[in-house]
């Protein structure tokens, strides 16, 4: 991940690397910082609503180009179950102070769900909030078949 051009200092020293240093410093074995083989491996795998979800917040018709361009954000990690990537997370920043989520996964998510939430919950959100994000948006699209993906969502508050 390449340090973005025009930051200011204390901007720069959470952008630049292979994830932001307070990523890396918290990443455990069930999580990791993303790298492109795991984003690709989740992207070609992810659930059907999950691409769904890409291809509608992407301009193109490739979920997987959508998922890589999200290597560029500080933030992204990835859940690890039995050596294999299951899920992405991070958050981007599309305005000043506001973090919009990244979350796509693989049909094994249930193995992961719990350490993705945890890690989500402890360190996620603190991250954010050091960095001075105030408001957190999630973009989603409603999934009858899925309606335990909207309460986890709401859980967040």
């Amino acid at each position: 991940m390449a340090e973005q051009s025009g930051a200011d200092a204390s901007e720069t020293s959470v952008r630049c690397g292979a994830g932001s240093p307070l990523l890396r410093k918290v990443c455990k074995k069930l999580i990791k910082i993303a790298e492109l083989a795991d984003v690709i491996y989740v992207a070609r795998r992810m659930r059907e609503h999950d691409r769904a979800e890409r291809l509608a917040l992407s301009h193109g018709d490739d979920a997987i180009a959508a998922a890589v361009r999200f290597l560029s954000c500080p933030h992204l990690a990835v859940t690890v179950w039995k050596g294999t990537p299951i899920a992405v997370i991070g958050g981007t920043v599309p305005h000043p102070g506001v973090a919009s989520t990244i979350f796509f996964a693989t049909d094994q998510f249930k193995h992961v769900a719990l350490a993705t939430t945890r890690f989500i919950r402890r360190t996620l959100f603190p991250i954010l909030l050091s960095t001075g994000i105030h408001r957190l948006q999630v973009c989603s699209m409603d999934n009858p078949a899925d309606v335990n993906g909207q309460e986890w969502i709401r859980s967040f508050g």
